[in-house]
């Protein structure tokens, strides 16, 4: 692939990203999840717009296990998620902090971000500006459509050159 930024496809594909404030209810995370299908995460940001961390499908799953479920399913977190989510009052204290959640900037090469989601095991990261406030996000499917675009080109230039030299 050539030396795409996050940058260059946040200008094609920009999504509706979805943050919260960290004050924000666990009830109203988990019914925007409930209500929203699309929405693969949720950031949680102070007011400024820091990044504070991340609620994606996967943490509500474990939400459920410790909160609803109990017993068997929650068996195979840790005591750390577990004390998490037992005690989480609001969307900050429920939220994966950004020690454990890449981030990449819009500066970052597109291939090192697409390293660092199959290294995490994150279909979306979140981008942050330099001060490592929130300003959009990058999802599997922009790394697709990118994927494509280039390939697209590829063959369109090869042919094109091919066309010329006869």
């Amino acid at each position: 692939m050539n030396r795409i930024t996050v940058g260059e496809i946040h200008e094609k594909h920009v999504p509706g990203f979805k943050s919260v404030a960290a004050s924000t209810s666990v009830d109203t995370v988990v019914r925007t999840f409930a209500a929203n299908t699309s929405v693969q995460c949720v950031f949680v940001v102070e007011d400024d717009g820091q990044l504070i961390g991340a609620i994606n499908r996967l943490d509500l799953l474990r939400w459920v296990a410790v909160k609803i479920i109990g017993g068997e399913a929650s068996r195979s977190l840790s005591v750390g998620n577990i004390r998490r989510i037992l005690f989480a009052a609001d969307a900050g204290d429920l939220a994966r902090r950004t020690s454990a959640v890449p981030t990449v900037s819009l500066d970052t090469d597109l291939d090192a971000s697409l390293r660092l989601m199959m290294d995490s095991g994150e279909p979306v990261l979140p981008v942050v500006d330099a001060d490592g406030r929130l300003v959009g996000d990058l999802r599997v499917s922009e790394i697709l459509a990118a994927a494509l675009d280039s390939d697209e080109s590829a063959r369109t230039g090869a042919g094109a050159r091919a066309v010329d030299s006869r």
